[in-house]
């Protein structure tokens, strides 16, 4: 029997959808980049402050509550 070769596919050339965390570019609202999910756009806008934001893949940006949020203190 002839042994079936594994395919290689880059991340560029593949369907499956990724995430990643960063902060909205305009508010820093935590944020969920979901790429390639259903309700994905290429340019989905913040939760929060409503600006689009700039991606590469269709993306939907969901708020990331996931980790606790860093308040700044503040001055008297």
């Amino acid at each position: 029997m002839e042994e079936e070769q594994p395919t290689v596919i880059s991340r560029k050339d593949s369907s499956m959808a990724t995430a990643w965390f960063g902060p909205c570019p305009h508010c820093h609202l935590p944020l969920s980049y979901l790429e390639g999910v259903t309700g994905s756009t290429l340019n989905p806008r913040c939760p929060r402050c409503k600006v689009a934001v700039a991606v590469e893949r269709a993306t939907f940006l969901m708020a990331d509550y996931s980790r606790p949020i860093v308040l700044e203190s503040r001055r008297k």
